[in-house]
């Protein structure tokens, strides 16, 4: 149980992550997880919509797999309803730090970095979500959820 917490905390993290800054090429060579149950992407080489060989693939939200969902117990366990909450409230931390995220993003945007090549900042600033009410962040949540975890793309990667 300790191992699927730990799982079902960092895939929250990790998806969370994964949305922002459109984490890429998440086929399962690039995921690890360790003895503790912590999934770990071991990749960084594609984001902010920079993808291997420019092909648009993976197109989820974030990688959630029913492999994933049967690790926390399916839609009807309280893992899952901690999934959930954990990304909702995750969404609105971030809230908070808008501003200093994207000065960060803003100060090397403009570099020589190829993942900035076609980076869309006003998709980005969307991304957080802030000025949807409580309510409707969470339906946003289910949305992003949901949509991943029907994703057609997601097991052809893998």
């Amino acid at each position: 149980m300790q191992a699927q917490k730990k799982f079902t905390e960092s895939l929250a993290g990790y998806s969370l992550i994964a949305y922002l800054f459109q984490l890429k090429d998440r086929h399962n060579d690039n995921i690890l997880i360790d003895a503790e149950g912590h999934l770990i992407h071991i990749d960084f080489g594609f984001y902010l919509q920079f993808t291997p060989g420019g092909i648009k693939f993976e197109n989820a939200p974030f990688k959630f797999t029913s492999d994933y969902l049967e690790i926390i117990g399916g839609q009807d366990s309280d893992l899952f309803y901690y999934f959930r909450v954990l990304l909702i409230n995750s969404f609105n931390v971030l809230k908070r730090y808008y501003d200093e995220i994207l000065a960060s993003i803003q100060l090397i945007k403009n570099s020589d970095l190829i993942n900035f090549q076609n980076f869309d900042i006003e998709t980005f600033k969307e991304r957080f979500h802030r000025f949807q009410s409580d309510k409707e962040r969470e339906l946003q949540v289910d949305w992003l959820i949901q949509e991943s975890l029907n994703s057609l793309s997601t097991p052809l990667y893998d």
